[in-house]
């Protein structure tokens, strides 16, 4: 949906001039990513509604949205540290440091993602504790 909402938006840019292979290959994909990137950061927590409250997801999606209001750069902070030894494991593939990318894949694989879900718990607590909205929040005082 976001794909297409996307085309839509970036049709404009046609009749200014921009070729259609820039459109179609950088600045869509990238907007898009954008978007997405921001959606995602946004409804992250709903698995957790549904399983400490038992909301149905709908429920747990209107939740996620308000407590994650205001706390937006926070969690890309948050998930650029996470990234960062991904990004290094990349970084060093690229530039020919098999063995690095190598001992960087097994700190991913075996410290990383596991500290994942537990950076995620904590934030999701602490930011349960700043919560002041209320016991059925709408989507639409919560989306901007």
């Amino acid at each position: 949906m976001v794909y297409l909402i996307m085309y839509v938006l970036l049709f404009p840019l046609l009749f200014l001039g921009v070729n259609m292979q820039t459109v179609q290959t950088e600045v869509h994909p990238l907007l898009t990513g954008l978007v997405m990137m921001f959606i995602l950061i946004r409804i992250t927590f709903f698995p957790f509604f549904i399983l400490e409250n038992g909301f149905n997801t709908f429920k747990s999606y209107r939740f996620s949205l308000a407590m994650t209001k205001g706390n937006v750069l926070t969690l890309l902070i948050i998930i650029a540290i996470v990234a960062s030894t991904h990004l290094l494991q990349i970084a060093a593939e690229y530039l020919g440091y098999s063995l690095v990318s190598w001992i960087l894949s097994l700190i991913n694989a075996f410290v990383i993602i596991p500290v994942v879900g537990v950076v995620m718990s904590i934030v999701y607590i602490d930011m349960m504790k700043a919560y002041k909205g209320g016991s059925d929040p709408s989507v639409i005082d919560n989306i901007i």
